[in-house]
């Protein structure tokens, strides 16, 4: 049996991908000559307005989260212990809703939720990050639904 080379190995490689390239057509590419078949596009707002908090509500959270009371538990747990005292009756909806939205209304997705514990991450120094979770809705077992949470970056042990 003969070896075949390096180069020649390659070679045929590239002729594979190349010729598959060559049956396949191209995509096709998209342009919308006119934007109003879609509507105007909405002013989105930025990621800080996003996880901006009324003053009031970062008081409450800065108040709590610095308690002397507090100051032997581990970041992350002040964190989690606030926001689920915030969260107690939340009611879901459709809505997403900015964080300061979300805790003054009392209701929104799961977005919203997340928005509000990435304000109070950021309030208290602490890396946050969302999550997709795969999740069947109680009221529908069957279906599978797509959800998002938000996590703390880091190990626990080290956010003190």
């Amino acid at each position: 049996m003969k070896k075949i080379k390096l180069s020649q190995s390659f070679s045929i490689a590239a002729l594979f991908f190349l010729s598959s390239c060559a049956v396949n057509p191209p995509a096709p590419s998209f342009s919308i000559e006119n934007a109003q078949v879609f509507g105007e596009q909405p002013e989105l707002p930025s990621e800080n307005q996003i996880h901006q908090l009324a003053p009031d509500q970062e008081q409450a959270f800065l108040s709590y989260f610095d308690s002397p009371l507090r100051a032997d538990e581990p970041t992350h747990r002040r964190l989690t212990d606030y926001l689920l005292s915030k969260v107690s009756g939340f009611t879901y909806s459709e809505n997403t809703f900015k964080a300061e939205e979300t805790l003054r209304l009392g209701h929104g997705n799961c977005v919203s939720l997340a928005n509000v514990a990435t304000a109070f991450a950021n309030l208290a120094g602490v890396e946050a990050d969302y999550q997709s979770i795969g999740a069947a809705p109680t009221y529908q077992p069957d279906v599978k639904s797509l959800s998002v949470r938000s996590i703390l970056v880091g190990r626990p042990a080290t956010c003190n």
